[in-house]
């Protein structure tokens, strides 16, 4: 997991998405490089990194003077817009990478909740119907 300035959590560098490989990378492999995961879905056939990112900061000022008290009032600072993001994997029966998504919003809950449907129908579209 690689660690940047204005982040919450850790992200999935460039160097460990390159070394997923579909079809050849196991969960286990990934997760010993990136680490724990921080959801793990339907019986670890689906797990997701999460990370806030500032993408972008901007210098405020605010000059006011408040009206009863005849005062001047001044304030300055920085601040930034933060994305949510989350890198979701999905994996076959045997722990085979099958499948990964990078989601992307302004609220954790989106974030989560569509990456969560994404997952739900991965698996459910590589999962085997028992024969009775």
């Amino acid at each position: 997991m690689a660690k940047d300035k204005g982040l919450t959590g850790g992200t999935v560098s460039d160097e460990d998405s390159a070394a997923m490989k579909i079809g050849e990378t196991t969960r286990s492999e990934i997760v010993a490089r990136t680490g724990r995961p921080t959801v793990s879905y339907f019986d670890d056939r689906a797990i997701g990194y999460f990370w806030s990112k500032r993408t972008w900061d901007f210098d405020w000022e605010y000059l006011g003077i408040l009206p009863n008290f005849n005062e001047v009032i001044h304030n300055s600072g920085t601040s930034g817009i933060v994305r949510k993001r989350m890198l979701m994997m999905t994996f076959d029966s045997e722990g085979r990478l099958q499948n990964h998504r990078m989601f992307s919003a302004m609220e954790s809950r989106v974030v989560h909740n569509n990456s969560y449907d994404w997952a739900k129908k991965q698996v459910i579209q590589t999962t085997p119907e028992k024969s009775d």
